[in-house]
């Protein structure tokens, strides 16, 4: 029989190497889960964002569009299809996604001055950080794609069943491509 003032304390290896085992696991488990949170959370930041430009390019639209059933023959933005871009620092219209690299080229001082005009009304109310693309159709909002900064991967959209006229891409990487190819 042992005396009980020599028998060993504490934990044998195998009981050791069991819990860190465990415990690598959970950790395992919760870094998953984390980083899917904060993935869903930025994308929903970014649908937030787009939301916002969404509602303040419409009102914006809209307001176009009651001037100019008033002195039509001075339309800016007419009936069809109009693209705006903001690129975090400044912004430009073109008619089809094709004329990005013309879109911020000045025009005539009209047009530099509606322009200016639109992205002032958006940017007051949606802030001037990140990358966005409004498309508009006859005077309404069709879309909004926004990018936080151009190295996020998190590709925010509304509304997020609307799909662009084809040919046109909605990934982060297309949207700074685009951008860049006006910068």
């Amino acid at each position: 029989m042992k005396n009980k003032k020599h028998m060993m304390k504490g934990f044998s290896l195998v009981e050791l190497i069991v819990v860190l085992m465990i415990i690598g696991i959970l950790s395992a488990i919760v870094g998953l889960a984390w980083n899917n949170w904060i993935y869903r959370t930025r994308i929903s930041s970014a649908n937030s964002r787009a939301k916002i430009i969404f509602n303040a390019a419409q009102t914006e639209a809209i307001k176009y569009s009651q001037a100019e059933r008033l002195d039509p023959a001075n339309g800016y933005l007419t009936n069809g299809d109009y693209y705006f871009y903001w690129d975090g620092t400044r912004g430009g219209f073109s008619r089809t996604d094709a004329q990005l690299a013309t879109a911020f080229t000045t025009g005539t001082g009209k047009e530099e001055a509606n322009t200016r005009k639109f992205q002032t009304a958006i940017n007051r109310i949606a802030g001037t950080d990140g990358c966005y693309k409004v498309w508009i159709h006859n005077y309404i909002v069709k879309s909004v794609t926004y990018v936080p900064n151009t190295n996020s991967n998190y590709l925010g959209a509304f509304p997020k069943q609307q799909s662009e006229p084809s040919g046109i891409s909605l990934t982060p990487r297309s949207l700074h491509t685009d951008m860049a190819d006006f910068v």
